[in-house]
């Protein structure tokens, strides 16, 4: 033994029942009778008297880029999480920020996360690209993440020029 903990192997048998349920997805079927426009979310993200809107969401160590939540989105959203429902590591460590939200919000996403094993599906589904993950160094400042704003400050100023010009329509999804 080389005193490394390993994790342990793999179900065979619940692999095998995972992949064939993704492989039955047929996401071009869900949405062949859809409007499947995508585009970056033309409302600001976090408004505020005193600053120009923000087209991107920074969240922990996210960095986000929010999509308009449409019916396709939700469908096929709902679809995968309801499929791959009876492959959840049970118990669902809810995430520490779900204590933050405010009542009745908190106890909704508490009950998503038990039961679908995410706060963000279904009504707490929120479409987004995420494009940055950029987690604390053990010892560093706290505030050693500024230059992500910096950074995503100058994309807003670009795509507010274009807001809600950037639309593209899923043709088919593998």
């Amino acid at each position: 033994d080389d005193g490394n903990t390993h994790p342990p192997p793999l179900n065979q048998t619940k692999l095998q029942q995972f992949l064939g349920t993704i492989s039955s997805l047929n996401f071009t079927h869900i949405t062949s009778k859809m409007d499947c426009s995508l585009s970056y979310a033309t409302t600001p993200t976090t408004p505020t008297p005193s600053s120009p809107p923000k087209y991107y969401t920074l969240s922990g160590p996210y960095a986000m880029l929010p999509i308009q939540n449409s019916l396709c989105l939700q469908t096929l959203s709902s679809r995968v999480y309801r499929a791959l429902q009876p492959f959840l590591r049970r118990p669902v460590l809810v995430p520490s920020w779900v204590a933050s939200l405010p009542e009745p919000e908190r106890s909704r996403a508490i009950y998503r996360c038990r039961e679908y094993g995410s706060p963000n599906v279904g009504e707490g589904f929120v479409p987004h690209v995420s494009v940055g993950y950029d987690p604390p160094l053990e010892g560093a400042e706290e505030n050693i993440g500024d230059w992500r704003a910096e950074v995503m400050d100058e994309w807003n100023e670009g795509h507010a020029a274009i807001q809600g010009e950037c639309v593209d329509r899923v043709g088919a999804i593998a």
